[in-house]
C-alpha cells in the first residue's frame, strides 16, 4: 500500500471519527431541547386554548369557533391537536405519518418518553361541546436535527474530499523526487551510469539524491576503470603473445635451423660408401648442444608462462627456489627473502601467481635499472587497515613488499611495461600498489592484495 493510499486511509478515518463525535453530540444535545421546548410549547398552546374558550363559549355556535380554532392550531410547532366529541374520556391525538430517518431520530432521542396530551373541555351550563386536544410533537425539533446532521455531513465530505486533493497534491510533490531515485536506480541498475538528478525536496531526500549522484559518479569511474583495464589486460596478453613469440623466433629459429643444417649434415655423411666415422661424431655431438639449447630456451619459456615450481611447489617454496636461483645468477647483490603466510590460508592461482609475478618483476628492475646491492622481500599477512583499498573486506590481507639500495626512481613514476603490468594485475584483483623511497636510499615497492573470496 502506497504511503499516499495509507494518509488517505487516515483522513479518511479522522474525518469519520470527528463527523460522528459532532453528530453524537447533536443527538446528545437534542433530547433536552426537544423536551423543554415541547413541553413549553404544550403549556403555551394550553394557555391559549383556555383564554380563547371563553369567547368560544359566548359564541352563538361554539363548535363551528372550535373547529377554527382547531385549524388555526395545526401549523403550531411542537404540537399535534384534535378535537374530540362530547363525552370522550379518552384523550387521543392522531400523530402525522413521519418520514423514516425522523422516526429513528426520535427513537434515538426521546424514544424512552411518550408524548404528553391534554384535553380542554368546552362546556356552557350543562352543554358539552366536546374538547380541544393537545399533544406534544418533537419531528418539527427532529426535522431541524436531520437538517443539521446532514449539513455536518455535506461538509465532512466536501473537506474530505478538499483534504484528499491537498494530501495527495502535496505527497506528490514531497514525493516526486523519491520517484526521480527510483527510476535513477533502474537506471543504475541496468548499467546507465550517466544520471541527472534533481536535487531537491526535504533535507533528507537531497541528502540521499546527493548520494545517489555521488555513487552514480563512483561507479561511472569504476565502469571506465574497468573498461581501460579490459583493454589494458587484452593489450597485456597480445604484448605476452608477441613477446613469446619473438622470443621462439629469435631464440629457437636459428638453433632449430643449426640442428637441421647438421642433421642433414650427418644423414648426408652416413649415406657415404665409407662415412668419417669422427666427423659424424663431432656432428652429433654439435647436434645434442644445439638440442640442449632449445630445451633451455623452451625450460624459460614454459617458466615465463607458468612457473612449473609455482604448480608443484606452492607459493613458499616457488619463491624460495625463485630466490635461491635468483642468487645463483647475481652472486654479488645480497637478497632476503621472508615469506610469512600462515598454513591455513589456501590462496587460489591467480592470486599466487600475481604475487610470484610481483617478485619476479621487482628483482628484475632491482638488478636491471636501479643496480641495487641489496634487496629485501617480504611476503606477510596483516589485519586490513588504513592502508587497503576501500572494497576490501576482509580481515586480513596480503602485503607484499620489495626494498632495495639502488638508485631509486624520480619523483615523477615512469609506468613501463613490467610495471604497468604488475599494477593492472593487481588492480584486477582489488588491491592497490604504493611505490615510493625506501628507508635505505633506493626504492620500496607494497602491493596490498586482498584474500581470495573477501571481496564483497
Amino acid at each position: 500500500m502506497s504511503i499516499q493510499i495509507r494518509l488517505n486511509a487516515v483522513i479518511a478515518a479522522l474525518l469519520i471519527f470527528c463527523l460522528a463525535g459532532l453528530v453524537v453530540t447533536k443527538l446528545i444535545q437534542a433530547r433536552p431541547r426537544i423536551l423543554t421546548e415541547t413541553t413549553n410549547m404544550l403549556s403555551f398552546t394550553k394557555d391559549y386554548i383556555e383564554t380563547a374558550r371563553t369567547g368560544i363559549l359566548a359564541s352563538p355556535d361554539p363548535s363551528t369557533r372550535m373547529r377554527e380554532l382547531a385549524t388555526r392550531l395545526e401549523d403550531a410547532r411542537h404540537i399535534e391537536v384534535a378535537l374530540l366529541p362530547p363525552g370522550e374520556a379518552t384523550i387521543n391525538v392522531p400523530q402525522t405519518p413521519q418520514p423514516t430517518t425522523l422516526q429513528w431520530l426520535e427513537s434515538l432521542t426521546i424514544g424512552d418518553v411518550d408524548p404528553q396530551m391534554i384535553a380542554i373541555p368546552f362546556k356552557r351550563g350543562m352543554e358539552d361541546f366536546g374538547s380541544i386536544a393537545i399533544a406534544t410533537s418533537p419531528f418539527n425539533k427532529l426535522r431541524e436535527l436531520s437538517v443539521a446532521i446532514e449539513d455536518i455531513i455535506v461538509t465532512g465530505l466536501l473537506l474530505a474530499l478538499a483534504a484528499f486533493g491537498l494530501t495527495s497534491w502535496v505527497i506528490w510533490r514531497a514525493l516526486r523526487p523519491v520517484h526521480e531515485l527510483c527510476d535513477a536506480i533502474a537506471l543504475m541498475e541496468a548499467g546507465h551510469y550517466d544520471i541527472d538528478l534533481t536535487v531537491s525536496g526535504t533535507p533528507e531526500i537531497t541528502a540521499i539524491s546527493r548520494s545517489v549522484e555521488s555513487l552514480a559518479s563512483a561507479l561511472r569511474k569504476a565502469q571506465r576503470e574497468n573498461a581501460n583495464l579490459s583493454i589494458r589486460l587484452i593489450q597485456l596478453q597480445d604484448d605476452e603473445r608477441r613477446a613469446i613469440a619473438r622470443e621462439l623466433h629469435d631464440e629457437l629459429g636459428p638453433h632449430l635451423y643449426a640442428a637441421r643444417v647438421r642433421g642433414t649434415a650427418m644423414k648426408s655423411e652416413l649415406a657415404k660408401a665409407e662415412p668419417d666415422i669422427s666427423s659424424t661424431a663431432q656432428m652429433a655431438e654439435k647436434l645434442l648442444e644445439e638440442i640442449n639449447t632449445l630445451q633451455l630456451v623452451n625450460r624459460r619459456v614454459l617458466h615465463q608462462l607458468a612457473p612449473a615450481a609455482l604448480r608443484e611447489l606452492g607459493l613458499t617454496e616457488a619463491l624460495q627456489d625463485l630466490a635461491d636461483r635468483w642468487r645463483e645468477e647475481h652472486s654479488t647483490i645480497n637478497l632476503t627473502l621472508s615469506v610469512g603466510l600462515p598454513t591455513d590460508i589456501s590462496l587460489d592461482e591467480t592470486t599466487e601467481l600475481t604475487i610470484y609475478r610481483i617478485v619476479q618483476e621487482c628483482l628484475t628492475n632491482a638488478y636491471r635499472h636501479a643496480h641495487a646491492s641489496n634487496i629485501a622481500v617480504e611476503i606477510m599477512t596483516e589485519p586490513f587497515g588504513n592502508n587497503g583499498p576501500a572494497q576490501l573486506k576482509s580481515e586480513k590481507v596480503i602485503r607484499a613488499t620489495v626494498i632495495d639500495d639502488g638508485k631509486g626512481m624520480s619523483n615523477e613514476i615512469d609506468f613501463g611495461y613490467g610495471l604497468r603490468g604488475m599494477q593492472e594485475r593487481i588492480t584486477a584483483l582489488g588491491g592497490k600498489i604504493i611505490i615510493g623511497k625506501s628507508s635505505i636510499g633506493g626504492t620500496e615497492l607494497l602491493a596490498i592484495l586482498p584474500l581470495p573470496n573477501s571481496l564483497g
